[in-house]
């Protein structure tokens, strides 16, 4: 997804196995370009050159909430490039080794635990009963009342972090 002053809203998806020269879920360049990403699964896409998971320049916003970044690749910042702009994650699971990230995102409340996918290798991106990600989302950042697999959006406390709710009921981390 190419941004170029524009507004995009991007709820209960997943961005996954996309390849750009940057960017490869989502590039969002110009001051006037706003992303808002909720409740979604960024997993998996390739950057050629820099951003695997998204790329942000020129002064453009991200807001990423409730949502999963994992396992995106490119040769600089594979999850996230950023040369200036605005880029937030709330209560996100991040992958974050080494190279991950250039720029100075702003994390608030987010986990660089292993979201435990069901099979990321074939595609399967539900949450598997022992996932950090369960029950582990914050409500208020909830916009639709159902998942990706059209399945009710809140089924315990909190709602899931990520594209997909799942059925196991974990008690809660947080209590937003």
């Amino acid at each position: 997804i190419k941004l170029l002053d524009s507004t995009l809203l991007i709820v209960n998806s997943s961005l996954e196995q996309n390849n750009s020269s940057g960017g490869g879920a989502i590039f969002s360049d110009n001051s006037l370009s706003i992303a808002s990403v909720i409740n979604c699964t960024i997993s998996n896409n390739n950057g050629a050159t820099y951003g695997g998971g998204v790329a942000i320049t020129s002064n453009a916003k991200l807001f990423c909430n409730n949502s999963i970044l994992w396992q995106n690749t490119a040769p600089s910042a594979h999850e996230c490039y950023i040369t200036t702009g605005t880029v937030v994650f709330s209560i996100c699971c991040y992958d974050d080794p080494a190279g991950a990230t250039t720029g100075s995102p702003t994390f608030t409340d987010c986990t660089n635990s292993d979201p435990l996918f069901v099979n990321e290798v074939t595609g399967d991106l539900h949450l598997q009963s022992t996932s950090p990600c369960i029950n582990a989302g914050c409500n208020s950042y909830v916009t639709e009342s159902y998942d990706l697999d059209n399945n009710t959006r809140i089924i315990g406390t909190n709602v899931d972090i990520g594209c997909y709710e799942s059925e196991y009921m974990i008690p809660s981390v947080y209590d937003w």
